[in-house]
């Protein structure tokens, strides 16, 4: 039963998890540049729901970066 689920757990790692260091940078670096516009014009409600969106993002791949790397070093 587990050999079953040994090849959809390697898909989802591989779709996900391969490369999080690199999703988490280009997070920070879209949620850095919706802050900065939001600064411009902070009245923006378009703004606003991005930047609340980015920073949602951002925390999940984060959360996943952290919790990667306690598990490598165990």
């Amino acid at each position: 039963m587990l050999s079953k689920l040994r090849g959809p757990l390697r898909k989802l790692n591989r779709d996900r998890f391969a490369d999080i260091h690199e999703q988490q940078r280009i997070a920070k670096v879209q949620l850095e540049r919706v802050q900065k516009e939001l600064y411009d014009n902070p009245r923006n409600e378009a703004l606003l729901a991005q930047e609340k969106e980015g920073r949602i993002k951002y925390l999940e791949i984060l959360k996943s970066s952290l919790s990667l790397l306690k598990q490598q070093s165990k």
